[in-house]
């Protein structure tokens, strides 16, 4: 039914998978102090609006390469072509729909276009068969009553798209974004299917980097810090930061004393300058308290199960950030 699309959909982004809509905690741009639930326009597979309705002859060509490389996911799945086809003219059905209800680039570069604050029943009613109350209930979301909307328009057709177009073509269209965005992490066909489309088609690319250098990318973006404490454990000692941190201490005093002693600042201005000279926060080769891992659970022989672990645990980690 639209509704159990509706809940797949939810239960990728729990996933760290994501898909549709883009969804993330970061501050809200009009009260810095606190954390808050983002969504912005998404869901589509070609790099943004514009490649679904230009008519240059390279955008035309990216187009149709775009096709290609949907009916080769799907091949290497394992479908028929018949299946094929009509999987590929469905995905590309909705992902236009999707595209027409987007902002384009330029209208992006307005900052007050992209800050709509929504409580979460009023976006409700702003789109259609999309409870947002009970959208948050399963994404595990606790203690929060609104959400910040780059594009409202878009998570309205969005909402209209769950009814309008068909289920079998919302089944063909996630089960393609998931193989999708897991190619990289696939057996070597997958992977060399998207470089080539989005490598060398899309961006001009030659070759893909060497597969050790791109696996380190995959560990230092899943598990950053862990790297980073092995990486400091062997060249950056305790006794080095704490040097450091002397020296950004004193040239902190220093910059203190020196204000101080201005005899063309006033008494008010010098405490104004003081409190921002204190508001410094000094990062000195890696953090006094580092990031726990303690819940990911990393195994020896599955590197897809990994990614997707780490995916999750990254979810976790950033809606705990809410209201902070």
């Amino acid at each position: 039914t639209p509704e159990d699309v509706l809940n797949e959909i939810i239960k990728q982004h729990t996933e760290g998978i994501g898909g549709v809509f883009s969804f993330y905690v970061s501050p809200d741009d009009k009260n810095v102090t606190k954390q808050i639930c983002q969504v912005f326009q998404g869901g589509l597979g070609m790099p943004d609006r514009d490649y679904y309705f230009s008519l240059d002859t390279r955008t035309i060509k990216i187009r149709e390469d775009y096709k290609l490389y949907v009916n080769q996911i799907f091949k290497l799945q394992g479908q028929d072509f018949e299946t094929v086809a009509k999987n590929t003219a469905a995905i590309l059905n909705l992902e236009t729909a999707l595209a027409k209800a987007s902002m384009t680039r330029v209208e992006m570069r307005d900052p007050y276009k992209l800050y709509n604050k929504f409580s979460l029943a009023s976006l409700s009613q702003k789109t259609p068969n999309m409870n947002w109350s009970s959208i948050f209930g399963q994404m595990n979301i606790k203690g929060q009553d609104s959400l910040i909307v780059g594009q409202p328009q878009f998570l309205a057709a969005v909402g209209t798209q769950l009814k309008a177009t068909p289920v079998d073509a919302w089944k063909a269209y996630l089960k393609f974004h998931l193989i999708n965005g897991m190619a990289s992490f696939l057996s070597k066909d997958f992977d060399n299917a998207r470089f080539d489309f989005y490598g060398k088609t899309v961006r001009g690319q030659k070759e893909q980097k060497v597969r050790w250098k791109r696996i380190l990318n995959v560990v230092d973006g899943s598990v950053g810090e862990l790297l980073g404490q092995m990486y400091v454990d062997k060249t950056f000692k305790p006794e080095a930061k704490q040097r450091m941190l002397d020296l950004v201490n004193n040239l902190q005093k220093t910059y203190g004393d020196r204000i101080m002693r201005l005899d063309w600042m006033s008494d008010v201005t010098k405490q104004k300058a003081m409190g921002k000279l204190n508001t410094f926060i000094k990062k000195i080769g890696y953090p006094d308290k580092w990031k726990d891992y303690s819940k990911l659970n990393v195994v020896g022989n599955d590197f897809v199960k990994n990614v997707i672990a780490s995916s999750a645990f990254e979810y976790n980690y950033n809606i705990s950030r809410l209201g902070k």
